[in-house]
């Protein structure tokens, strides 16, 4: 046993022993007579276990900080979002393809050139009788 104890003392001492060859010296401190007996007896007096449910309440903490750090990343796409569409609501303005009246009205006319009839219609209606925004009454002579 003596000559076993030695053997995995060296072990321990070059790095190389397993888990359970350490779990193994430090049961058996009181009966190493080696320099490092007074550090295996410290750890077995130290020996502590953890709590119980340590594991579940660590994943639970890990778990807690992932769903914080979503939620942040979250809240600033969208906010992220919410100034791209402004922004873009302000640069692109759909006024700025819109037509003046004039312009409008020389288009007209010019389509309206087009046709023949048109231009006998428009010398016979120089009168106009009632003008609203959406209504224009023309008097026609004869």
């Amino acid at each position: 046993m003596k000559e076993n104890i030695d053997k995995l003392i060296k072990k321990y001492e070059a790095g190389e022993s397993s888990l359970a060859e350490e779990m193994f010296l430090k049961d058996h401190a009181e009966e190493i007579n080696h320099s490092h007996k007074p550090w295996f007896k410290y750890i077995q007096r130290n020996k502590h276990t953890a709590p119980q449910q340590f594991n579940t309440s660590i994943w639970e903490a890990i778990q807690r900080r992932r769903k914080n750090k979503q939620r942040l990343s979250i809240g600033i796409l969208s906010a992220a979002a919410s100034v791209a569409i402004l922004l873009s609501v302000f640069i692109i303005n759909p006024r700025k393809n819109r037509l003046s009246y004039q312009k409008k009205e020389a288009m007209l006319n010019e389509a309206l050139s087009m046709f023949s009839d048109y231009n006998t219609t428009q010398q016979q209606a120089q009168n106009i009788l009632y003008e609203d925004d959406m209504i224009v009454i023309y008097l026609e002579q004869e």
